[in-house]
């Protein structure tokens, strides 16, 4: 090795300590990661897996100061996701799992009738926590509570009254 390229080697290991203080190893291993986010011509992050020598493998990930983690950005994903399903239905969209695409909806949109459903069904808990209030209140009225129940039950499982 030349005096020169001996001299280049000590004057790049110098700034590397002085630049990551005194951690030469850590240093050289930091450029590296940085020179590969170059490489890859990365927005944000990039990821490297890793072998041990016992065989074990390891990813590591690395990204910049001002970016988000692989995770901020999934989860981000997910709740636009999220919002874009419930807009869906409430549209009237349907979609069955494993389908390759939502369902237009047949007619007008389902939104109102889900919210009638939500307000029927809190009102039948209503009534059968009542009826069941009568049975300690008033022991005479225990033919009307079971009746009351009863038609609770068949709102229930058929969905309509009568």
């Amino acid at each position: 090795m030349s005096m020169f390229s001996r001299f280049n080697e000590a004057y790049y290991r110098f700034k590397l300590n002085q630049k990551f203080k005194g951690h030469a190893a850590t240093a050289a291993i930091g450029e590296l990661i940085c020179q590969q986010m170059a490489h890859h011509q990365a927005p944000n992050y990039v990821e490297m897996t890793f072998s041990s020598s016992d065989g074990e493998d390891f990813i590591v990930t690395t990204r910049r100061h001002t970016g988000k983690t692989p995770h901020q950005l999934r989860q981000e994903a997910e709740d636009k996701l999220l919002i874009a399903c419930r807009s869906l239905v409430a549209a009237g969209f349907t979609y069955t799992e494993g389908a390759q695409s939502w369902r237009p909806p047949l007619g007008p949109s389902a939104s109102p009738l889900l919210n009638k459903i939500d307000k029927l069904e809190a009102q039948v808990t209503v009534l059968k926590n009542f009826a069941e209030s009568l049975k300690f209140v008033r022991p005479s009225l225990e033919q009307e509570r079971l009746e009351a129940l009863k038609l609770c039950d068949e709102i229930e499982v058929n969905g309509n009254m009568s």
